[in-house]
């Protein structure tokens, strides 16, 4: 259970990084990118999507690229 977890917000982070923010940087652009995502993946998928986890996801990701394959 707990790889499943780690699996799923590094992806999401990866998600974010690469297919929402394009590769870019810019806080006001991506803070936008992230309160989209997180309303969508919570109608979706319920709780726990908020700006703040998908924030989390990203750093995650950023902190480990390369920990799962893509």
């Amino acid at each position: 259970m707990k790889t499943t977890l780690i699996q799923r917000n590094w992806l999401l982070g990866y998600r974010i990084a690469s297919e929402e923010l394009q590769g870019e940087d810019r806080a006001k652009y991506g803070a936008e990118i992230i309160k989209k995502l997180a309303k969508e993946l919570s109608a979706e998928y319920g709780k726990g999507y908020t700006k703040s986890n998908l924030y989390s996801f990203y750093s995650f990701y950023k902190t480990y690229p390369e920990i799962f394959q893509t």
